[in-house]
């Protein structure tokens, strides 16, 4: 089991919220490319916040003094990265489709134990769905919702005061959607068509929707 942080959308970041868990759909290679995002006007560039629910802060401050409850994000064409932190700047895809389907690279540093094996090769890709909500004139969203795209029906959490499982099998689904498969508590998709199928149902799966807004033009 890991806990994924995608890269900033807030790119993954969605900033510092998190997904703990083996459910998620995963991939050692693209399953995306560029021509998968032709033709769809992506985010519009700059400064977007994801703020957690009865997060209070200053959209007017500088992006650097907001707290990190606003997972403050900067979104530049294909590429987006923490504020303050363009130095791990990280290129992702925005595939076009309703909704539209993110591929982005894991940030795995806050892993703990994990024993996710596809990590010892390389990157690990993950798949957010975006739904835009607004637009500006030029058609480039302003303003969306997202959630992680999953194998399947997440199994039951545990009772409270249930110890966790090191099983990551514990924590993966046990019926697959059509494309996906789970092996040793690790989900991979067959293809982009099974990425695509994955995520109108996991947006029912989501603990929560994850909310995301431009604020303005630039990198603060």
């Amino acid at each position: 089991m890991f806990r994924a942080k995608p890269v900033v959308l807030a790119l993954a970041t969605l900033g510092a919220m998190a997904l703990s868990g083996c459910n998620l759909v995963i991939s050692a290679k693209p399953v995306f490319d560029a021509a998968d995002a032709s033709g769809a006007p992506g985010f519009r560039p700059g400064v977007w916040a994801s703020p957690d629910q009865g997060c209070s802060f200053d959209e007017a401050k500088p992006a650097g003094e907001w707290p990190s409850c606003a997972s403050g994000a900067v979104i530049m064409d294909d590429k987006a990265w923490a504020v303050g932190h363009k130095e791990k700047a990280s290129a992702f895809i925005l595939a076009a489709g309703d909704p539209r389907v993110m591929q982005a690279i894991a940030d795995l540093s806050d892993m703990n134990g994990s024993n996710v094996t596809v990590t010892e090769k390389g990157p690990i890709y993950l798949f957010i769905a975006v739904n835009p909500l607004a637009k500006d004139g030029d058609g480039r969203i302003t303003k969306a919702e997202a959630w992680f795209i999953q194998c399947g029906p997440p199994p039951p959490k545990p009772k409270d005061g249930t110890p966790a499982s090191n099983d990551p099998k514990a924590y993966g689904t046990t019926q697959p959607l059509p494309g996906m498969t789970m092996d040793n508590g690790e989900c991979s998709p067959k293809d982009k068509a099974a990425v695509r199928a994955a995520a109108g149902p996991s947006r029912a799966w989501a603990d929560q929707l994850m909310q995301m807004h431009w604020v303005r033009a630039g990198e603060s």
